[in-house]
C-alpha cells in the first residue's frame, strides 16, 4: 500500500505538470480543447481521491511539495520568476532576497520622515511632546 501511495504521489505531480503545460500551450496558441482538458482534470481527480483515501488509511499525510529548480527563484512580493543571480525582480523591482510583502500585495508606500527636535534640545521631564501645532490645530505662535 505504501508503494502505491508513493506511486500515486508521483503520478499526481506529473499530472499537474501535464495539465498545466497543456493549458499553457492551448492559451498560447489561442486554441481550446475542453474535452482533452476535462479528461486530464477528471483523471487527476480520480488519482487525488485514491491518494487521499490511502493517506487516511495509512495515516501518512504529506503537504504538496514546492518544486525548486537551480537557477530559478520567485519574487516574494509579486510571485514572478527570475534568475537566482538577479539583484532585482524584473516585474516589480523589489530587491531579491529582501523579505517584502506577500505575493499579490501592493508595494508598500515610502515612509514619511517626521522632522525631529532641533539638534541639542532635549524634552523636559513631564512635558508633553510637541507636535508643531498650537491649540485647536493653529500653528504655534499665533
Amino acid at each position: 500500500m505504501r508503494r502505491r501511495l508513493r506511486y500515486l504521489r508521483r503520478v499526481r505531480e506529473l499530472g499537474y505538470r501535464d495539465l498545466g503545460g497543456l493549458v499553457f500551450e492551448l492559451r498560447r496558441a489561442g486554441a481550446q480543447n475542453e474535452v482533452l482538458v476535462g479528461a486530464k482534470f477528471d483523471a487527476l481527480v480520480r488519482i487525488d481521491a485514491e491518494l487521499h483515501a490511502l493517506e487516511r488509511g495509512l495515516r501518512d499525510f504529506q503537504p504538496i511539495e514546492e518544486l525548486h529548480e537551480p537557477g530559478v527563484s520567485v519574487c516574494v512580493r509579486c510571485g514572478a520568476l527570475h534568475g537566482s543571480e538577479a539583484n532585482f525582480c524584473p516585474q516589480c523591482g523589489v530587491r531579491v532576497g529582501h523579505t517584502g510583502a506577500a505575493p499579490g500585495s501592493p508595494a508598500p508606500p515610502p515612509a514619511a520622515v517626521a522632522p525631529g527636535p532641533p539638534a541639542g534640545s532635549q524634552p523636559t521631564a513631564g512635558a508633553a511632546p510637541t507636535t508643531g501645532q498650537g491649540p485647536a490645530g493653529a500653528p504655534p505662535g499665533r
